[in-house]
């Protein structure tokens, strides 16, 4: 029984509801037959992070992450990803589904099985992925002051309840440290 049987054999249409462990089993026997896919196409590359052998399996919930160092390869894994996904009757979300050139030229065009281009992250952009705020400059700088605007935005929308509630100095204190060690904390581990 080949791969792609197996992982016919876990989803019966096109509607189906996943368990988080579920999706996740199903995404890993996905990407297995992408990478089959892509080395029936591409070949075997002699060195794992080369243009031609791309990193890509990393998939979490709804976000996946393809990463290469062409344009040509990664135009490739995306078409082949589209392609292995068409059976099970899902598709990629076109206006979510963005192309991070990070520390180089602006890419050539990556499109889809149709040959629309790909939306492409400019210089004054960024996107996010799994709370952390990615740009072409790979600078982290903007992820810290994301967070503090915020968690800036958070204590402002408690500033109506401490006016107008009749509660001490110091209660107000201790919660508005355990709230923004929490949110603190939480923001920088999800999307928001």
């Amino acid at each position: 029984m080949s791969h792609k049987r197996k992982s016919k054999a876990l989803v019966s249409g096109k509607d189906v509801h996943f368990r988080p462990i579920y999706l996740y089993f199903f995404m890993t026997v996905l990407m297995h037959d992408v990478e089959d896919s892509y080395r029936a196409e591409m070949g075997n590359a002699v060195h794992t992070h080369s243009a031609a052998d791309p990193l890509f399996d990393l998939e979490y919930a709804d976000d996946t992450v393809l990463m290469s160092g062409s344009s040509h390869s990664i135009t490739k894994l995306l078409q082949c990803f589209q392609k292995e996904a068409e059976p099970y009757g899902m598709a990629l979300n076109r206006a979510k589904t963005k192309l991070l050139v990070v520390n180089g030229p602006p890419a050539s065009v990556v499109t889809f099985t149709d040959n629309t281009p790909v939306h492409v992250v400019g210089d004054n952009e960024s996107l996010e992925y799994l709370g952390t705020i990615l740009n072409r400059k790979g600078s982290p700088q903007i992820t810290l002051t994301t967070l503090l605007a915020r968690a800036k935005q958070e204590f402002n929308k408690l500033a109506q309840f401490w006016s107008h509630a009749n509660i001490k100095t110091a209660l107000e204190v201790r919660v508005s440290k355990h709230f923004f060690t929490l949110w603190f904390y939480m923001a920088s581990r999800t999307s928001g």
